[in-house]
């Protein structure tokens, strides 16, 4: 087996999320992770329209009031699918603060957003509600959530204000669209692909799968979205040649970003993505970037031996990194019957 066939083994039985069903998921096939998302996507949709005024759309099919965005839209994914990001755009005109003269303060949404959910899923002893910075988490289980998303449509409408309540600052909304967080990271998987493989969006992927083994706890917590832009920022400008280059170029330049904020939104230049990095104190900043380049010398180690032709040695390496764990016992590589949804979604998502 090479290191790029381990790698696409690898994609498919641990990390891509499973689709079952034949053609379009209908939402109601056990175990499959699409199904799962769009059955309870669809009924939260329905108990929010009536709790709540969502902005009416003449065109639903292009130009939706609610959608489904994040690493899910984005097929950045991994499975289990977690912390599903949906959007819904409100009608501003029913959110007005009279004393203020404008919308009510993003601290208001959120209460508010949070009451409807609660209202939604007061007979539900398994479902919980949870305020986040920008939205509220509907808890379906430890393995399962949704983030709903409100927001407003700028007066322009490229974009959309969304509530920012974090709380070492002052709340205010912010200026995002996330259909340009979806356009900008295909044009990355596009133009960083070669001889028509595109790797990006699945070393993304991989990398998540990374994150959530070494970096998904406190203190050293490393958010999903601003580990894929830093893979864009540092992959997106070259050819991805191979899953291994891909992986090692960004892990031995990762370190190097974790001193202060510089990731920008790309849909707005004025937002830090990785803003949160300005409040860690250095002694974590340097935990962090010391356990990237423990990672970093793995991965180049694996490259030395893959070029000198020992794929064996090589994947054995990069087991390191994805199979073994703290005990310094292996996983093994079960394949399972399951594919990655790709490029071409099954709707209500497609048109986001």
């Amino acid at each position: 087996m090479t290191t790029e066939e381990f790698f696409d083994n690898f994609l498919t039985t641990e990390v891509n999320l499973t689709k079952i069903c034949e053609g379009e998921c209908k939402g109601n096939q056990s175990g499959c992770d699409i199904c799962l998302v769009t059955s309870k996507y669809k009924d939260l949709v329905e108990e929010l329209k009536k709790e709540l005024k969502i902005l009416p759309s003449e065109d639903e099919e292009n130009l939706p009031s609610h959608f489904l965005t994040g690493s899910y839209r984005r097929h950045t994914m991994i499975r289990p699918p977690k912390d599903v990001d949906l959007f819904i755009v409100l009608d501003s005109g029913e959110y007005l603060d009279i004393e203020l003269h404008d919308l009510i303060t993003p601290k208001a949404l959120i209460t508010r957003l949070k009451s409807a959910l609660e209202k939604i899923f007061e007979d539900s002893k398994e479902v919980s509600v949870e305020e986040q910075r920008h939205s509220v988490t509907v808890v379906y289980n430890k393995k399962f959530s949704i983030d709903v998303i409100p927001a407003f449509e700028t007066d322009d409408k490229k974009a959309y204000k969304i509530p920012d309540i974090e709380n070492n600052q002052a709340e205010h909304y912010i200026s995002s669209n996330p259909k340009i967080h979806y356009q900008y990271i295909n044009d990355v998987n596009d133009t960083t692909s070669i001889n028509g493989k595109k790797r990006f969006k699945k070393i993304a992927r991989l990398l998540k799968f990374i994150k959530r083994k070494k970096f998904n706890s406190e203190p050293t917590k490393i958010r999903s979205f601003h580990f894929e832009l830093l893979a864009a920022q540092i992959l997106g400008s070259d050819k991805i040649t191979s899953y291994s280059t891909g992986l090692n170029d960004f892990l031995s330049a990762a370190s190097s970003y974790f001193d202060k904020s510089i990731i920008t939104d790309p849909a707005n230049k004025e937002n830090k993505i990785d803003d949160y990095i300005d409040d860690l104190d250095s002694n974590t900043k340097d935990l962090i970037k010391s356990q990237l380049d423990s990672l970093a010398k793995i991965t180049n180690h694996a490259i030395e031996l893959e070029e000198s032709g020992n794929e064996t040695e090589a994947i054995n390496e990069w087991k390191k990194i994805f199979y073994v764990d703290q005990d310094n016992s292996s996983k093994g590589n079960n394949p399972s019957r399951t594919t990655y949804v790709g490029s071409s979604p099954p709707k209500p998502w497609s048109y986001v």
